[in-house]
């Protein structure tokens, strides 16, 4: 018989802690009760971060007003390749550029929940499990392992869905609001 032995994760690691989190907010000056969103990932073409972008667009034009931390290596203000990006999409003031981050376990604690805009390239992506070892929900799209290891825990969509991604983005921050 095939047996499939995932990757393990620290708890002491990963774990809910809403201190840290919150301190994390306000070490980047997050606006109390603000909607952040994040996305962990890496300056890649299979990342999709133009996607991602229209995606957020769009959710600011349906009226949720939020910003998205982008974490991780090449997606910094030095990159210009993504500051064109982000001026032609209009996302100047929806995203912020962290680049690579030493603090990723209070960043993953810190958002309201984390967006994984894939097109390919995917396997198990270890950044879904560690958000939502951290409490975090994801939306990711279908890409890999992404859609198991989300379940019915977070939203599942298609990949290069912008629509989509924005629709998931306005239903999580509504289940946010439901439950506060």
């Amino acid at each position: 018989p095939n047996i499939v032995i995932h990757n393990g994760y620290d708890p002491e690691a990963f774990h809910p802690d809403e201190v840290s989190g919150s301190a994390v907010r306000r070490s980047l000056r997050v606006a109390h009760g603000a909607f952040l969103l994040g996305s962990i990932s890496r300056w890649n073409s299979q990342k999709d971060i133009p996607n991602l972008l229209r995606a957020l667009r769009m959710t600011a034009e349906q009226g949720l007003r939020t910003q998205c931390l982008l974490i991780g290596r090449g997606l910094e203000d030095g990159n210009a390749e993504l500051a064109d990006l982000i001026r032609r999409h209009g996302c100047e003031q929806l995203v912020v550029p962290l680049g690579s981050r030493s603090d990723v376990q209070g960043l993953a604690r810190a958002i309201d929940l984390h967006l994984l805009s894939s097109s390919g390239g995917e396997a198990f992506p270890n950044v879904v499990a560690e958000t939502m070892l951290s409490g975090t929900p994801n939306v990711v799209t279908d890409v890999g392992d992404s859609a198991l290891m989300v379940g019915n825990s977070g939203w599942v969509l298609p990949p290069q869905n912008p629509e989509a991604m924005s629709h998931a983005t306005r239903d999580a921050h509504l289940e946010r609001t439901d439950v506060s």
